[in-house]
């Protein structure tokens, strides 16, 4: 008898655990989601592009979780701001005693810098097609004249609407960097070895950059990179700029102008070299 009974309490306990797990899974894959495929940041210029080209488009890849449906799903985008950490200190002690955030420097505008996600185009574009869980939304960057003078940061999140709840947190917002003029192109993100193009090319600055371009006179950008890494065609490209650079310094004009030996910055900047 006690068998019986506790045999049917044992069955009650996993039908009850049973159940509740089941309806849970259920929930979760009863709500659509939205979130992005890649959220690490990333860097656009007009530079390479002739001068009427007025706008161009960075695509943003997207994914739902949940399942397909039989029609088009708008999805929402908007822009977040950015801000960074500074610490608070005490005039007396000089021990921190605060933290504030401080807004990062040239947010881009919308109308200004890019088309704005809540216009009658982007509406029409920021959508999940029929029978698709995958997408490439086009944000529309616009070649304002401030382009030319600095760099606009545009952080891109998603946020829920009537279709989609959010996804994973960390999959839900990335930063693009653009402007027009040279941007460091991500194997070049780093003045470290974790950046591939540093191995080659040495510490970043723009006019080592422009001195690259100028040589080998093809975009260099994260598309010629990896295409230099798929021939291993690295070594070639750095023994080119290497002899163009010394070349360039040695030049009896360049010398005379004071354009060699070439330099980061000003006068006063530290020499490029190269690896």
């Amino acid at each position: 008898m006690k068998t019986s009974i506790y045999s049917l309490i044992l069955l009650g306990l996993i039908c009850f655990f049973g159940s509740c797990k089941k309806s849970e899974i259920q929930m979760y894959n009863d709500v659509m989601r939205i979130q992005l495929l890649d959220s690490l940041s990333s860097a656009y210029t007009f530079f390479y592009r002739p001068q009427t080209v007025v706008r161009d488009t960075f695509f943003l890849p997207v994914r739902t979780v949940g399942g397909l449906t039989n029609a088009d799903r708008p999805i929402r985008l908007v822009q977040e701001s950015e801000y960074r950490d500074s610490v608070v200190f005490d005039a007396i002690t000089k021990l921190p005693i605060d933290t504030v955030k401080i807004p990062l420097a040239n947010p881009a505008q919308a109308g200004v810098h890019y088309v704005a996600f809540d216009s009658p185009e982007m509406q029409a574009a920021a959508v999940i097609k029929a029978g698709r869980v995958d997408a490439k939304i086009p944000i529309i960057l616009l070649r304002d004249p401030s382009l030319k003078k600095a760099s606009y940061r545009l952080r891109i999140a998603l946020a829920p609407n009537s279709e989609f709840e959010l996804g994973e947190k960390k999959s839900l917002a990335m930063t693009l960097r653009f402007s027009d003029g040279l941007e460091r192109f991500y194997s070049w993100r780093f003045d470290t070895g974790v950046a591939q193009a540093f191995i080659t090319f040495g510490k970043y600055s723009t006019a080592k950059h422009q001195f690259i371009y100028d040589v080998i006179g093809e975009p260099i950008d994260e598309a010629w990179y990896q295409g230099v890494l798929a021939i291993q065609g690295t070594s070639q490209y750095q023994i080119m700029v290497k002899k163009a650079l010394n070349e360039f310094n040695s030049n009896p004009e360049n010398l005379a102008s004071g354009k060699a030996p070439l330099r980061e910055g000003g006068p006063t900047s530290p020499v490029i070299t190269f690896p």
